[in-house]
């Protein structure tokens, strides 16, 4: 059985739709979190000790 191209067309809509209101949404909380992190002196320090150890293989 064929579905009907607007019918289709619609649902494929409504999906995206979902997942482009998430992806729009204001992600700045979260951001500000992940840099936070991302930048502190501990999760530099463990990046640095990382770095070194694949340096020296």
């Amino acid at each position: 059985m064929e579905l009907e191209s607007n019918t289709w067309s619609q649902s494929k809509l409504n999906i995206r739709e979902e997942l482009i209101r998430a992806v729009s949404a204001d992600q700045t909380e979260a951001l500000d979190k992940m840099l936070a992190q991302w930048w502190s002196p501990t999760t530099r320090q463990i990046l640095k000790t990382i770095i070194a150890s694949l340096q020296r293989k």
